[in-house]
């Protein structure tokens, strides 16, 4: 067998990526798989599941559930040897494991990578290594689980600022009847800027019937390194699921619906309970000094009531008519002191 710049074992997703990559920078290339292409993904996997699912949603017969399986993974499984092989990529069907770093066995023949490795030497540009921080992942489950990058109590350390929505306040899912779920963003300092421009995006975690799919704009918001204030800036269509992102993002700037930006908490922080005082007017007690710590004050340790707009009808002679008002809200939300808003001029946020 000649000499290969690049082999690729498996033809999953992954590895048919791989592949064309390698075909497409002009190196020899070979794709090695002990089944058809498109490997356990497309015929027994994500594919099949996710048609399962939908099949469930829709209230299919087991039958029709696996007739609409079969007639996706027919259409899922379109590239095929020859497509790969017009492309400049030879294909194996055979099981490989690895000898070396550089050598494979292939049902008891060994094939050895020439002139070029395999790790990332295909470019033409300086050598690029791979950065898993922006690569999310998604668990289909019901609601779906989307995350990316640091989580809560790692970005703790970081001087991380965590953004919270539950998907009730998103008109999309309230109109779908889908409010099971919430949007969390969470945002950290760049150097040497701090949190201007609301900083940048250290990780992000979506539950929500779409949340695998809303997950990539934090995703591209941090492989972009882009300001968080971008994902406020940016025009979304209303209503939709992604706007839970745009209001979530929001809340690193200004209150939005009663909620703001709130500092991360780190695991110790979020599982000890953190001391009250006793009221000043029991018997034998003094007054809370001024330089105690904010939770020792009674008034502290109350929660504010936090506002929201709600739509009223007017009564009386003007009933019909409605108004929006302020009514209180029974989960209130802590404030950020170290935020610093955006102030909307001329019809769009400026920093």
């Amino acid at each position: 067998m000649p000499e290969h710049d690049l082999i690729v074992v498996g033809g999953g997703p992954g590895g048919m990526a791989a592949a064309r990559a390698g075909g497409w920078a002009g190196a020899r290339t070979l794709l090695v798989e002990r089944g058809p292409i498109g490997g356990d993904c497309t015929f027994t996997g994500c594919v099949p599941s996710k048609t399962l699912i939908e099949a469930a949603a829709r209230g299919d017969s087991f039958a029709e559930a696996m007739a609409a399986v079969r007639r996706a993974v027919t259409i899922a499984a379109t590239e095929g040897d020859d497509v790969f092989r017009r492309e400049g990529v030879e294909v194996l069907h055979a099981r490989a494991t690895f000898r070396s770093p550089t050598e494979l066995d292939v049902d008891g023949s060994v094939l050895q990578m020439g002139r070029i490795a395999a790790a990332n030497a295909l470019a033409r540009r300086p050598r690029q290594t791979f950065d898993p921080a922006a690569m999310p992942w998604a668990t289909f489950t019901s609601p779906e689980v989307g995350r990316v990058g640091l989580t809560e109590a790692e970005a703790a350390e970081r001087g991380g600022r965590v953004a919270y929505l539950p998907m009730t306040e998103v008109d999309r899912a309230v109109a779908a009847g889908q409010t099971r779920g919430f949007v969390k963003l969470i945002a950290g300092p760049r150097r040497p800027l701090g949190n201007f421009g609301g900083g940048h995006l250290l990780g992000a975690t979506v539950v929500a019937s779409r949340g695998g799919e809303l997950i990539h704009e934090p995703a591209l918001a941090m492989r972009t390194g882009m300001f968080t204030g971008r994902l406020v800036q940016t025009v979304h269509a209303y209503p939709s699921w992604s706007m839970a992102i745009r209001q979530a993002a929001t809340q690193f700037f200004t209150e939005i619906g009663g909620r703001t930006a709130r500092p991360a908490e780190g695991v110790r922080s979020r599982t000890m309970p953190r001391p009250t005082a006793p009221s000043p007017t029991s018997p034998g007690l003094s007054p809370v000094p001024s330089g105690s710590p904010p939770w020792s004050s009674p008034r502290a340790a109350e929660p504010a009531a936090r506002k929201r707009l709600v739509v009223k009808e007017e009564p009386g002679p003007a009933a019909g008519r409605r108004r929006l008002t302020h009514a209180e809200d029974p989960h209130p939300t802590p404030r950020c002191r170290r935020s610093v808003p955006l102030r909307p001029a001329a019809g769009r946020l400026r920093w």
